[in-house]
């Protein structure tokens, strides 16, 4: 069960690393690195809480 939320989590964060980069990459500006760190933290983040959260309603059964 914890997989299908590993894979949903790593190709979340993948859309998003690759979303701001060609958002960075594409405009004439200096890329915004800061806001795509910022946006794979969030997200490697988020999945770590819901794995974490997986993990320990999985271990309460």
């Amino acid at each position: 069960m914890y997989w299908i939320a590993i894979v949903v989590n790593i190709s979340i964060s993948f859309f998003y690393g690759t979303f701001t980069y060609s958002m960075a990459a594409s405009s004439d500006i200096d890329p915004q690195e800061y806001i795509s760190v910022l946006l794979i933290a969030i997200t490697w983040i988020l999945s770590l809480a819901s794995l974490f959260f997986l993990l320990k309603k999985r271990g309460l059964r």
